[in-house]
């Protein structure tokens, strides 16, 4: 009796499980949905940021020494016309021109010691110089007195004035040399001293291109750019290449909001397209502008899975003074372009949408009040990305999804 009471209990509990697994099974397999006829506007929902149209860029300067940065004013910052915003490592420059000096001092000793030398040795020329003259006065004299002589004496004191002469010629004419010689070779020493004090000069405006300062009466703003194989804001410490910009000082009279738009929404938004902006740094906040400008060209360095990115530029309304206030460079903002105002639809989400073997999409739809489903086609029907949008003629309907 016993054997059976525990084997009725078993079944029992076995079809109570059934019964509510069955229950569960079919309360996941349905799911209800009330939609009603509302105003549907079409919109690109994107990411962006508020910027400036027009900006003073920062960037490293040109060269082959290291461009470490050691000095970044505070993000953010408000700054005056010449306050110092950045400065780069200079030691490396620093370095250079200590060695230029050096080079700079031994070519300026050389130089002063070829002069010593050249004008000893012109100095002991013009000695020799000086001697063969007082000679040849002499030989002159001698010739003269042997001129009624006999003929050898006259021709032994002709001889010898012409060898005096010639002596205090060759001596002239190495003396000459001796100076164009001490000319050229000084002039060699002054055009390398000329081309170091050059390179020192160029060095030192060089030095003063380490320096960063404002322009104008702005804030400073870090845009994230590629340093040391990544992407990142600038940082005390970081090494930048060189022309790599780091740095921005905004016009504060040209605030634009940045979008890098999906190359599968870049048709669908056009100029003068209305757009909604809702800072994330402002809560309950929505703003109001225009589509300035749609790039033409997908945008370099923004490729990421296979996707490609178009730069829009969006005009800001600043009617508004607070608005124009409380935006701020480097915000960043959820955007809705506005492509489309359907009016008043039935917006169908394309989950509770299935196709037949023809590929044509269709809905069930639950009488109110009733168990009764209808199943309403949806072939030729206006869509979004997300949604079919069927006429008023109903003001309300309910979905049915059921699971496969």
């Amino acid at each position: 009796m016993n054997k059976k009471l525990i084997a009725l209990i078993v079944v029992a509990a076995a079809a109570a499980l059934v019964w509510v697994v069955r229950g569960r099974e079919t309360v996941r397999r349905e799911i209800l949905l009330p939609v009603t006829a509302d105003p549907f506007f079409e919109t690109v929902e994107m990411r962006g940021e508020v910027d400036t149209l027009f900006y003073e860029e920062l960037r490293a300067p040109r060269g082959r020494y290291t461009k470490q940065i050691v000095y970044l004013h505070p993000e953010g910052a408000e700054v005056a016309k010449g306050t110092l915003i950045a400065e780069l490592d200079t030691a490396e420059l620093l370095q250079h021109i200590d060695e230029l000096r050096e080079e700079e001092t031994e070519l300026v000793q050389r130089r002063l010691d070829t002069d010593l030398a050249t004008q000893a040795e012109i100095f002991s020329r013009e000695v020799l110089l000086e001697k063969a003259q007082d000679e040849l006065e002499i030989a002159e004299i001698h010739r003269a007195r042997m001129r009624h002589e006999a003929e050898k004496q006259r021709a032994i004191a002709e001889s010898k004035y012409n060898n005096v002469k010639r002596e205090a010629g060759a001596a002239q004419k190495k003396i000459k040399q001796l100076e164009f010689d001490r000319k050229t070779r000084l002039s060699h020493h002054d055009r390398r001293i000329d081309n170091v004090e050059k390179r020192i000069e160029r060095i030192e405006q060089q030095i003063e291109d380490y320096r960063f300062y404002a322009e104008r009466d702005s804030i400073i703003v870090y845009p994230v750019t590629h340093i040391a194989g990544i992407w990142k804001k600038a940082q005390e410490g970081d090494v930048l290449a060189q022309n790599r910009e780091f740095a921005r000082l905004p016009d504060f009279s040209s605030k634009v909001v940045r979008v890098y738009l999906e190359e599968q929404w870049v048709n669908r938004v056009h100029e003068q397209c209305d757009v909604v902006f809702r800072p994330i740094s402002l809560p309950g906040a929505a703003y109001r502008g225009k589509v300035l400008s749609v790039a033409a060209l997908a945008k370099e360095g923004h490729y990421i899975s296979y996707k490609k990115f178009f730069e829009v530029i969006i005009h800001i309304d600043e009617s508004d003074e607070e608005t124009s206030a409380r935006l701020k460079p480097g915000m960043v903002c959820d955007v809705s372009f506005m492509i489309r105002d359907w009016g008043k639809r039935l917006a169908i989400p394309k989950d509770y949408a299935r196709r037949t073997q023809d590929d044509v999409p269709y809905i069930v739809v639950r009488h109110e009040g009733t168990a009764e489903d209808e199943t309403l086609m949806l072939e030729d029907v206006p869509e979004t990305a997300d949604f079919f949008l069927l006429p008023e003629e109903r003001e309300r309907m309910v979905l049915v999804y059921k699971e496969s």
